[in-house]
């Protein structure tokens, strides 16, 4: 989170003065972040029953469900993390700490209702709860004048299609036991037809996406050979 308020907020904040360009900058920012995050932690849930006895061996499988849940909350969490450096660009430093004080309240809360019950329902509560996250999100952009359609535009594409992928994912499980003898070497097949299948999906339902992308990757190269000269 610290990283991207420490590039974000001051990006926002140059333009705060020019609605139109900040709004543009916001969805923008937002979508590319919301596509890239999203998909790191739904291949983390579609792929947990690989992923903990790679990693940390046979022993650990009674961990797959807590993975899993945890991933579905990264994925929730990670498409909303403009909310701070929008609220905060915008002089609302007080409405963001408030939200995040909620947010903080309702997540120790839930998980000090049923500690009692394991840490398969902490992780459960921690994904359940992260769904407080897209109030926020949403708040923050309305704050920066974008209406409702912005949220669905940034976050619907790459949500369905990370959900598309994860399917695909368990529907290539019984392929993968067939085939491949170890563990890693499922979960490597696994995790890239899952990336296949995101990013496929989501450059048919969000094509600006790609452009998007481009036009990040052209900065970039642009920055490096600036430094570089």
């Amino acid at each position: 989170a610290m990283p991207l308020q420490n590039v974000l907020f001051p990006a926002f904040s140059s333009i705060q003065d020019d609605p139109v360009r900040l709004r543009a900058l916001i969805l923008r920012s937002a979508r590319l972040i919301a596509s890239v995050g999203i998909p790191v932690g739904s291949l983390v849930a579609a792929t947990a029953e690989d992923l903990v006895p790679v990693l940390y061996g046979d022993k650990w499988l009674p961990m797959i469900p807590v993975l899993a849940a945890l991933g579905i909350g990264i994925s929730i969490k990670a498409s909303t993390a403009v909310t701070g450096p929008v609220l905060n660009s915008l002089n609302r430093v007080g409405l963001a700490f408030r939200y995040n004080l909620v947010g903080t309240l309702i997540t120790f809360g839930g998980i000090a209702l049923v500690l009692r019950d394991g840490i398969e329902a902490v992780a459960v509560v921690v994904a359940v709860t992260s769904l407080y996250w897209l109030v926020a999100f949403y708040v923050a952009l309305r704050e920066a004048g974008i209406t409702m359609r912005g949220p669905i535009v940034i976050l619907g594409p790459p949500f369905l299609a990370a959900i598309i992928s994860g399917l695909a994912v368990i529907e290539l499980r019984q392929l993968a036991l067939e085939l491949l003898d170890f563990a890693i070497s499922r979960l490597v097949f696994k995790l890239g037809a899952g990336m296949v299948t995101y990013i496929f999906t989501l450059l048919v339902f969000s094509p600006s996406t790609l452009q998007d992308l481009r036009q990040l990757v052209s900065k970039i190269r642009s920055r490096c050979l600036h430094a570089s000269s």
